[in-house]
């Protein structure tokens, strides 16, 4: 199981570094997964923070079958 999910680092220049770990489901393409999650996250953060994603890093911890 998952221990940790989400760390946020804001550096100079309020810039900001998101690491997620991740769980994906079987079947699913990590891929498009990784590239919604970056896309969705970068906007929502800058939109209401007005800050600027320096970087958005996800790590595929495992890989579960959905029953």
């Amino acid at each position: 199981y998952l221990t940790h999910g989400i760390s946020v680092l804001i550096e100079d220049e309020n810039q900001i570094t998101i690491d997620f770990h991740v769980i994906i489901a079987y079947g699913v393409s990590i891929a498009t997964v990784s590239d919604n999650l970056i896309e969705t996250v970068k906007y929502k953060v800058e939109s209401f923070t007005g800050m600027k994603i320096n970087k958005i890093n996800i790590y595929v911890e495992g890989v579960r079958v959905i029953d």
